[in-house]
């Protein structure tokens, strides 16, 4: 490979990472200002986005005092380069344990019903004579297998709550956590300690993806 070649692969390697946490930072940081995290005078059509989320508060809060002290202080840096890099191999897979639990908490205690497309897959599997369904399913054919899937699953465990597709969720999200980590871990094994903290935040950010 000649030297142009090398620079222009390096070039464009450098570009799709950049291009990667760019898009996963603002993901994550609209999915953190979401109206639904929204509390008191945002509740209402007519004053939405008028007022701060607590959510907000909190992460900036959090997110500014960390970013300060690990500029400012010297040992602080240290001490979380300590923490959550060499001590990453006990750290990180012990943080992402205790995210999943708060996961399973989560789901277990909330389970709410989702609109959009899970909703209209999920009412399908009761109401079949809605004559919306209908229409929806004939314009979103791409829908039908994961309608099967869900119908199939319903019948197994002879249920059709939000509850059992949620934990069904959740199970196929964990397993795809573990998938991307295995991956990772075969091309680069350096990189997995911050494969496991970028998921274990993502699940936090999203206990129901």
């Amino acid at each position: 490979m000649t030297k142009f070649k090398l620079v222009f692969f390096k070039f464009g390697n450098n570009l799709i990472d950049y291009l990667f946490y760019f898009f996963i930072f603002i993901s994550l940081y609209f999915a953190l200002m979401s109206p639904n995290l929204t509390l008191g005078d945002t509740l209402t059509p007519q004053t939405l986005g008028e007022g701060t989320t607590w959510v907000t508060i909190v992460f900036l809060l959090l997110l500014v005092g960390i970013v300060s002290a690990f500029f400012v202080f010297k040992k602080f840096r240290f001490s979380m380069k300590w923490l959550f890099k060499d001590k990453g191999n006990i750290v990180a897979p012990t943080i992402l344990f205790l995210v999943v639990l708060i996961q399973i908490i989560f789901v277990l205690h909330t389970h709410p019903s989702i609109g959009f497309d899970p909703g209209a897959i999920h009412e399908a599997l009761t109401g079949t004579h809605n004559n919306e369904l209908k229409a929806y399913f004939s314009l979103n054919t791409n829908n039908l297998p994961l309608l099967l899937l869900q119908h199939q699953i319903a019948v197994f465990a002879n249920s059709t709550s939000w509850l059992l597709f949620d934990i069904v969720n959740v199970i196929f999200l964990d397993v795809a956590v573990l998938l991307n980590i295995l991956i990772v871990a075969l091309i680069d094994r350096q990189k997995v300690i911050a494969t496991i903290y970028m998921h274990a935040v993502w699940i936090l950010a999203f206990p129901m993806i």
